[in-house]
C-alpha cells in the first residue's frame, strides 16, 4: 500500500510563538496563549521514532497491539496506534484508520493507526 487520505489529522498552530502540536489543543503548550491558537491540518505522512508492542491491557481491547511515536515532516511528534506489519525504527508510515478494541463483531472502535508504506512490486 502507498501512502492514503483515509485519515485526517487536525492539529494546533500558536499565532503567537509559531508552535504546532497533534491533536488540537485549545491553549498552547508552549506559550499557554488561549487567544492564539487555530485548527491546522497536519501532514499525513511520518517516520516511526519508537515503538512498543503492548500484551496487557484492559478489557476490551485487541491484544496484542502496538503503539509508538511518529515524527510528522513539520516537526510534531504523535503518539498513535501502528500497524505491525512491516513496523521498524525510521520506516515511512501513513495516517489511516483501524479497529482497536471490541469484543463483538457489533462493538468495533476505529481509530487513528500509522501504517508502514509498501513498496510497489
Amino acid at each position: 500500500m502507498s501512502p492514503s487520505t483515509e485519515a485526517r489529522l487536525v492539529g494546533m498552530h500558536c499565532t503567537s510563538c509559531g508552535a504546532m502540536a497533534y491533536p488540537f489543543q485549545a491553549v498552547c503548550p508552549i506559550c499557554m496563549a488561549e487567544d492564539a491558537v487555530a485548527e491546522t491540518d497536519m501532514p499525513t505522512t511520518g517516520t516511526v521514532y519508537a515503538f512498543s508492542t503492548v500484551h496487557a491491557a484492559p478489557k476490551k481491547w485487541r491484544l496484542p497491539y502496538t503503539v509508538g511515536y511518529v515524527d510528522l515532516p513539520n516537526g510534531v511528534r504523535v503518539f498513535s496506534h501502528l500497524d505491525p506489519e512491516g513496523l521498524s525504527v525510521g520506516a515511512a508510515v501513513y495516517a489511516s484508520t483501524g479497529i482497536v478494541s471490541g469484543e463483538a463483531a457489533e462493538e468495533p472502535r476505529s481509530q487513528l493507526v500509522f501504517k508502514a508504506v509498501r513498496e510497489a512490486k
